[in-house]
């Protein structure tokens, strides 16, 4: 019987390694779509089109105590028909749109948003209705900028935002409910009187054409392939359209194999020709980007602009196709066709995205807060053979070093695919195997589908029927019979309230009263799959619509929320097996609003090419952009790809994506070569073993972000438009994206032979390589840089003003990390400072509900002695935000689960991107071991490896407070009205100047030298004029330009340029300095190039030493030391110990003469309030520390001789920062 089966099984099949697109319905195929799409053309084509749909305005009903009102609707082409309208205003400010029919033939399907909400929304008290002639009025928000106005004739609902329109429902006019009537009824057609010249004739003429058009397109009956719908009801179609006229991009409405930023429908650069469906369906190996529906079906779309962004979730369960279009660059116009429902639109008004996922969540929940294993490596395949398959698996991965938390096991475990049941030929002892799998931590997962086996020995089957709870045929009085892996099947009706509490029951391990499942553990997980459901010998692989389910429905009115049924019963069952309850763990491949609470979903079966992996990508993005973080794809998720046998790059790839996806499984097709990780020859293997401990080293960051989803509803992964919503120029990206709030950006390669790619850094900001530490620069409007990107590496940044806690010690799974110690690397920001979270719990009860948790926050800042990194205690000072769902009025640090990790440790500390050398590293009073090596410093435009600080073992607990002091030399500058000090060039069109300007002008003294373009940084040379030696050369950096060496570092860019910095003349009352304002371009391009002491390279033989004070001004004022050198070029670092040593400027007599360089004006510089620039000011410069000399200007007559000064009366105070 098995074999027949089978062979009944394989005819039905597909067998082409493509999709067979002929199996599913086009716009065209399906009659209520082609009727919307004939609507709008009608509607496009008018000239005075107009919407028949309008308020009644004396049956308008405003609730005196709640923001909401009703009213009925009439439409002008059935007056008889009555509808009704019922708008509310949230206490968030979300706009809820209802429209239903009212006293009809029949009821409409109006239950989806019960399934999707979590509750029933609080209506408003504040907000209040004003009634008017013709609209209705109500304005809200903190700024009482938000207005929403409902129109009588024709009825329109516009949200307002600064008076600018938002969303608009029913702009266009395509507002049509199609009410319930008779098949007679419909065939009739009202007479209408001839025009006056043909009054002797009567005619039968549709008055509703213009409209609807002039043929009852399959109203009654419709046929795809050799499939009849029988369309009891009649036609009962919604369509509206929506538009947002001030948004030009727009995400979401997963799931569809597309780019994120969805393209258009409609117009003449369509991108698609048909709509985007949304129809849950088995798309055996989809294309790689079409609009054709897939197992899951979210209506939630989200509208954005660099102004604001709003969203709309549209609570409709049959299937939907929704047109897109861009009547211009900045506005959206979209059509929404459903096949049956009520009209319940849910409107938010952001503005921001943040706003929009926390109004969506409020609505259907946030995603649920997942174990901590189940964010770890899953290895599955169709199929382990045998208990002993499995073993030899698990064996593998610890012979190789390789983590693994979780085997799963596909259908062929099931004796004649009947669930729960072991075959014993080759599962011969279940649970002997379950816990030699559990021994170490692991978990197994085992799939349950929805199709029962229809034959009397399957005891769930048995039960299902005896309890009447399968899904009916037409007319309701027979169970459905349809075929998929087990042959003949049934299926559960899970909208039958009596077949909740019997499918938990089935779940127990331990014997009960009623047949359980006992040859399971509690370590035993779920998969749910063909939950859309999955019909073999069904239209479309799916189910007839004219099934009936509990309460008389049509399954066309549910069909969208029939597979989350069975995800959300699933998750019951197995949290309630165990007391206290568990979190549970189940995947779902058929999926709706609301069912991010349940678990997780991966996005089906694929194709193993590159095409379907980058299309991967951009789907899970789309789930998480769709309230659904938890979400592999398709299939990372199924690492590989299902189908087919992909080369080792790609596999590797193929990895390299997955590690970064929310939910990470490798898995393959039955008939594909085995090609766990381990069984790749080398390089690949290695590569493979360093991805998944990369994955483990993350958990932290991962599970951080998995709290903060759970609570804010904010994705896990993030794309560019999320975390920068005014950069336009990241709004269309969809191959990189952020990992929670961590700073995490990656881009994963997705075509073959890449060894480099480009990244965009959507900000002026520092970005750093995960790596190798090199620091890439963004800019103010977005810039792209080109990263590495060879086989063993994906690209990975870390965003500037980021701290990342990593477990870094190799375990062969994540309950063995439980204790490990903690590794924080801390990328310095363009200002010096960092920030980042780490939240933990026991990670598999809900504990964390009780207060048992830890949730920190590592910030890096400045104070008095430099840079001070340190955790507090985020749980403490937001006990109400620290849990979905309960809102803790106090936090205790020493609960339970913080007592149990008091021991865990910081066990290093990472910096990237000091300016200098610490003068010391410090933290519970006493110095801490550390390693500093020099690099690019976070506050300069320069590129390349970043300085790196480690701090080893430094004494401090995960879950405490603590402070770790890194010392650096500060300086301050003071205002008074004694000189000037900081300078701008004329000639660089307000730019600041550089070190070549500096020596063109030939300062003898002095060189104050920001950085190009770069207003906080800056460099201070003194040199002191003493009878000895000079310099034998020219100070050049490691790349011969301009610049001190400082030892072996190389110079800050602060003094980078195409010259050096200035050194004193021989004989400042010589001619030679004056003369230099007369000396040709070409005389000062030769004076560049030579060396130190005299404009023709001579030598400046009276120049013994000086000083140069390398640093940089920070957002406070204060001038952060850097370096200090001495000794002409031989790079030796003076020690700078005292705090009083000062640098003064000041005016002295009126005998300066002509001896400005070239650059200098030669009047009208600005120099402090009411003063102006005087070529007789004179400098003297005087230095006062312990063990340095005492020295000024030796010629007092000098005058300045740079540009017009920034800023006067500033004295500069060396010490630490008070």
């Amino acid at each position: 019987m098995r074999a027949f089966s089978s062979l009944l099984l394989l005819a039905i099949l597909p067998t082409s390694l493509a999709v067979k697109s002929q199996d599913f319905k086009t716009c065209s195929q399906a009659g209520f779509c082609r009727r919307g799409r004939a609507l709008s053309a009608r509607a496009q084509e008018s000239q005075s089109w107009r919407s028949p749909y309008s308020v009644d305005p004396s049956s308008i009903a405003v609730s005196p105590e709640q923001a909401s009102f009703v009213a009925a609707v009439k439409s002008s082409l059935y007056p008889d028909v009555k509808f009704s309208l019922d708008v509310r205003v949230h206490d968030d400010g979300v706009v809820r749109v209802r429209m239903d029919e009212v006293d009809g033939l029949r009821k409409r399907y109006d239950e989806a948003a019960s399934w999707a909400l979590i509750a029933e929304p609080t209506i408003s008290p504040d907000v209040k209705w004003a009634v008017g002639k013709k609209e209705l009025r109500a304005t809200y928000g903190p700024k009482k900028d938000i207005e929403v106005v409902v129109s009588y004739d024709p009825l329109t609902v516009t949200l307002y935002r600064g008076g600018k329109p938002q969303v608009v429902l029913n702009g266009r006019g395509l507002l049509h409910m199609e009410h319930f009537r008779t098949k007679a009824a419909s065939e009739e057609k009202a007479p209408v009187e001839a025009p006056a010249e043909d009054s002797q004739v009567v005619m039968q003429v549709n008055n509703r054409a213009w409209f609807e058009g002039e043929e009852e397109d399959g109203f009654w009956e419709e046929k795809f392939g050799s499939w009849t719908d029988s369309k009891p009801k009649g036609p009962e179609s919604l369509f509206i359209d929506i538009t947002f006229p001030k948004h030009g991009h727009v995400y979401g409405i997963p799931q569809h194999a597309t780019n994120l930023d969805l393209p258009t429908t409609t117009g003449d650069d369509a991108h698609f020709s048909d709509p985007y469906r949304l129809f849950n369906a088995d798309v055996f190996e989809y294309n790689a980007d079409s609009p054709m529906s897939l197992y899951g079906s979210i209506p939630f779309m989200h509208a954005h602009s660099t102004e604001s962004t709003v969203a709309i979730f549209n609570a409709v369960a049959s299937e939907s196709w929704i047109d897109i279009g861009h009547s211009s660059a900045t506005s959206t116009e979209t059509h929404w066709m459903s096949e049956s429902g009520i009209l319940d639109v849910f409107i938010m008004p952001g503005p921001t995205p943040t706003d929009v996922f926390a109004q969506y969540s409020r609505l259907t929940g946030a995603p649920a807060l997942p174990a901590h294993w189940a964010l770890a490596y899953h290895q599955c395949r169709w199929n382990y053979i045998s208990s002993d398959d499995v073993r030899e698996v698990q064996k593998r991965f610890d012979e190789e070093d390789m983590p693994v938390d979780v085997f799963w096991l596909d259908i062929e475990y099931a004796e004649e695919h009947k669930y729960f049941i072991w075959d014993k030929k080759t599962f011969p002892d279940p649970v002997d195997m379950s816990h030699d799998v559990e021994a170490i931590g692991r978990k197994m997962v085992v799939i349950i589908d929805p199709h029962l086996k229809r034959t009397e020995d399957y005891p769930v089957y048995k039960e299902a029927k005896d309890l009447d709870v399968l899904v009916k045929t037409p007319g309701g009085e027979n169970n459905y019979e349809g075929w998929c892996w087990s042959g003949s099947s049934a299926w559960i009706d899970f909208f039958n309230p009596s077949s909740w509490d019997w499918w938990t029951s089935l779940f127990k391990t331990e014997p009960g009263e009623t047949w359980s499942w006992t040859e399971s553990t509690v370590d035993t997980y779920i998969w749910n799959d063909m939950n859309e459901p999955s019909i073999f010998n069904g239209p479309e692989i799916s189910m007839p619509r004219d099934n009936i389910h509990h309460g008389g429905w049509e399954h066309r009115d549910v069909h969208n929320i029939n597979g989350m049924l069975l995800h959300n019963l699933t998750a019951q069952a197995v949290m309630m097996r165990t007391d206290p309850p568990r979190r549970p763990f189940v995947l779902t491949r058929s999926f709706y609003a609301g069912s991010q609470r349940f678990g997780a979903m991966w996005t089906g079966d694929n194709l193993g090419t590159w095409e379907h992996m980058t299309a991967g990508v951009k789907m899970v993005l789309a789930n998480n952009v769709g309230g659904f973080s938890f979400a592999g794809s398709s299939r990372p998720a199924d690492v590989g790809g299902f189908f087919g046998n992909p080369e080792p790059e790609m596999l590797v790839r193929w990895y390299g994506v997955g590690i970064f996806s929310p939910f990470f499984r490798a898995h393959a097709h039955i008939d594909t070569k085995r090609r766990e990780p381990y069984l790749l020859d080398e390089p690949y293997k290695s590569i493979l073993r360093s991805f998944l401990r990369l994955r483990y080293s993350l958990l932290p960051v991962w599970y951080t972000a998995f709290r903060e989803t759970s609570v804010t509803g904010l994705p896990v992964l993030r794309p560019h438009w999320v975390m920068f919503p005014k950069d336009e120029g990241g709004f269309s990206l969809d191959d990189q994206y952020f990992l929670g709030s961590s700073g995490l950006l990656v881009k994963p390669i997705t075509q073959k032979g890449v060894t480099e790619t480009s990244v965009y850094l959507p900000e002026d900001q520092v970005y750093y390589d995960y790596f190798t530490y090199e620091a890439y620069r963004g800019a103010p409007k977005g810039k792209s840089v080109t990263v590495p990107a060879a086989l063993d590496k994906v690209p990975f940044l870390i965003r500037g003003g980021s701290i990342v806690p990593t477990r870094e010690r190799p375990r062969r799974s994540s309950v063995l990390m439980k204790h490990d110690p903690f590794t924080l690397r801390v990328a310095l920001d363009t200002k010096g400072t960092a920030k980042g979270e780490l939240y933990l719990d026991d990670g598999e009860t809900f504990s964390h509900h009780d207060g048992k948790f830890i949730w920190r926050e590592f910030v890096v800042g400045k104070q008095s002695k430099g840079l001070l990194i340190r955790s507090t205690d985020l749980a403490a000072q937001k006990p109400g935000e620290a849990v979905n769902g309960v809102a803790l009025p106090t936090y205790n640090g020493a609960n339970e689960f913080a007592n149990d990790m008091a021991t865990v440790r910081v066990e290093r500390v990472v910096v990237f991107g000091l300016s200098a050398k610490p003068k010391s590293v410090q933290g519970g009073g006493k110095e801490l071991h550390w390693e500093y090596t020099p690099g690019v410093a976070s506050n300069t435009k320069k590129q390349g490896t970043a300085s790196v600080l480690v701090i080893k073992d430094p004494g401090v607990g995960v879950s405490s407070d603590w402070e770790i002091v890194v010392q650096t030399l500060y300086a301050r500058f003071h205002d008074d009205r004694r000189c000037v000090f900081t300078f701008e060039l004329p000639q660089t069109n307000g730019q600041w100047m550089s070190a070549t300007s500096v020596e063109q002008a030939r300062v003898p003294m002095v060189a104050v030298a920001p950085a190009l373009h770069s207003r906080p940084s800056l460099t201070v040379a003194m040199q002191e004029p003493l009878n000895s030696t000079t310099p034998s050369q020219h100070l050049q950096d490691r790349e011969g330009r301009g610049g001190p060496v400082h030892g072996a570092e190389e110079a800050p860019e602060d003094v980078a340029s195409d010259k050096g910095p200035p050194v004193p003349e021989k004989d400042f009352k010589t001619d030679r300095l004056a003369r230099s304002r007369t000396h040709s371009k070409q005389h000062s391009a030769k004076h560049a190039r030579s060396a130190p002491g005299s404009q023709d390279g001579g030598r400046a033989d009276n120049v013994r030493a000086w000083l140069m004070l390398v640093g940089r001004e920070d957002e406070d004022g204060w001038f952060v030391l850097e370096r200090v050198t001495d000794q002409g070029g031989r790079g030796r670092r003076c020690s700078v110990e005292s705090t009083t040593a000062t640098l003064v400027a000041e005016p002295t007599g009126n005998d300066g003469a002509d001896a400005a360089g070239s650059s200098a004006p030669s009047s009208n510089a600005d120099v402090g309030p009411g003063r102006q620039y005087d070529p007789s000011w004179r400098h003297a410069w005087y230095v006062s520390a312990p063990g340095w000399p005492k020295f000024k200007d030796a010629d007092h007559s000098k005058p300045s001789l740079l540009g017009r000064a920034k800023k006067a009366a500033r004295t500069l105070s060396f010490g630490h920062k008070a």
